[in-house]
């Protein structure tokens, strides 16, 4: 995004709540924070929060990322219904087909069952323990990509470089 864009952004809440003062380094903050975000993408975004929002205040830049992640992310499945499809790949595929297994399986629930062990969600003997487990795990991974999702780009490769200067 530019910086002519996020001035646009700024623009369509200013006109929404015209208290809101919009300043030069306003614009540049939204500039670096929605940067990975199409203009598009960025403009339905605070369209879909200014909607929402019950204060004549300017959104939080958090809430129009995570608002345009959720308007461009496919809808995943819950934990259960991902539990479901372990259910139905053990049926289909057995514990010695691991891999076709989890391939058969949504990526997200592929992860969780892959990090559990294939056979030993297979050959469990409690299958109400291992779905507990199953979809805690999914969910602790589903806020873990979420969260990872919300963190500008920019962020992510400066972190991403700090830890490759750090000592082994």
């Amino acid at each position: 995004m530019t910086r002519k864009d996020s001035a646009k952004l700024l623009a369509i809440i200013s006109a929404a709540y015209p208290t809101v003062t919009i300043t030069d380094a306003t614009v540049e903050v939204w500039r670096r924070m929605l940067s990975d975000i199409s203009y598009q993408l960025a403009e339905l975004a605070v369209i879909s929060v200014l909607a929402t929002n019950e204060y004549p205040t300017l959104p939080a830049i958090g809430i129009v990322r995570k608002k345009a992640l959720e308007l461009s992310r496919p809808v995943e499945p819950s934990a259960l219904e991902a539990w479901s499809e372990v259910i139905h790949a053990i049926e289909d595929y057995g514990r010695y087909c691991e891999a076709e297994a989890l391939k058969s399986l949504s990526p997200r629930a592929a992860f969780v069952a892959n990090r559990m062990g294939w056979r030993q969600m297979c050959d469990a003997e409690n299958a109400e323990v291992i779905r507990g487990q199953f979809c805690r795990l999914y969910e602790h991974a589903q806020d873990y990509d979420e969260h990872y999702a919300l963190i500008p780009a920019e962020v992510k490769m400066l972190a991403n470089q700090l830890m490759k200067a750090l000592p082994s």
